[in-house]
């Protein structure tokens, strides 16, 4: 059996709880091989921790939410090393479409049972995604998100959206979407490559991870009125077309912002200082265990 090196990020939701770390622990005594738990010294070593496991292991578990993730596999880009997921965050956004469970029980079993699939990621001015990415609306929620950690799972994310309607209007943003100028008015713009953000919002449900695509997600300048009812309806999968709303799916798009405005990228704030963003996909980039039928 190959060994596997568990990367647990201590700032993720879980990775405080005792209880999951003993079931790692005997998950790793139970193969009796050379499997190890590695606890980083900080979510900002994460990538460094994994580019140096990946020369030693043929499989990563990155054990946190969607930025532990992201981290891991930056670390992993052009290596042959397959990446597990153990999710421990508090959205578990990409869990979600690669239909990995978040009880720590059936995740484990996972790795053994899950099917190696090679994954796109998104790529933003030299830095990856793996979930999604978004500027303006959905950037400040996560901001909020970020504050509001006496709620869990998604009442936070609920209750930053909310907090995100009241502070945030519209702005005028140049896109250019595979060589299409799309110059609007937009309240939200997001390339998605799963799913789900934001631990309940199906913001690109019929996004597929492995087909060489982003979702670009736009929501344009509409009545203040309206936005509660939109965040309603994205928490179906299946919600009717909405309008205002448009997807897309592109490979490569340019974006032109006037002034900076709030950004995530799976979760995590990223503090760009360039106003000018280049976005791509970048196809079969990594080799992640994943549920089986994904789709």
């Amino acid at each position: 059996m190959a060994p596997y090196c568990f990367l647990v990020n201590p700032a993720a939701d879980k990775a405080h709880n005792r209880s999951i770390l003993l079931q790692i622990e005997e998950f790793i005594r139970a193969r009796n091989d050379d499997s190890v738990l590695i606890t980083t010294e900080s979510a900002r070593s994460l990538r460094r921790e994994a580019a140096e496991a990946a020369r030693r292991f043929p499989i990563l578990v990155a054990c946190g939410g969607d930025g532990t993730i992201r981290e891991v596999a930056s670390g992993l880009l052009g290596s042959r090393t397959t990446m597990g997921i153990l999710p421990l965050g508090n959205g578990n956004d990409l869990a979600k479409t690669l239909n990995i469970p978040t009880n720590t029980e059936d995740a484990l079993n996972l790795l053994e049972s899950g099917q190696p699939t090679r994954i796109d990621v998104g790529m933003m001015n030299g830095a990856i995604f793996v979930n999604t990415m978004g500027i303006g609306f959905d950037g400040l929620a996560n901001i909020y998100a970020q504050k509001y950690t006496f709620l869990q799972g998604r009442f936070r994310y609920k209750l930053a959206a909310l907090r995100a309607i009241a502070g945030y209007k519209a702005q005028k943003i140049e896109i250019i979407a595979d060589g299409r100028s799309l110059n609007d008015r937009y309240f939200m713009v997001a390339l998605a490559n799963g799913k789900v953000e934001g631990g309940d919002f199906w913001v690109a449900p019929k996004a597929r991870i492995t087909d060489g695509f982003l979702d670009l997600v736009l929501i344009r300048d509409l009545p203040l009125w309206r936005i509660p009812g939109y965040m309603q309806r994205l928490t179906r999968p299946d919600y009717p077309d909405i309008p205002y709303l448009s997807v897309q799916r592109v490979r490569n798009v340019q974006i032109r912002l006037s002034q900076r405005l709030p950004i995530h990228m799976d979760g995590e704030i990223v503090h760009e200082e360039e106003l000018n963003l280049d976005i791509h996909i970048q196809p079969a980039a990594v080799e992640v265990i994943c549920g089986l039928n994904i789709k």
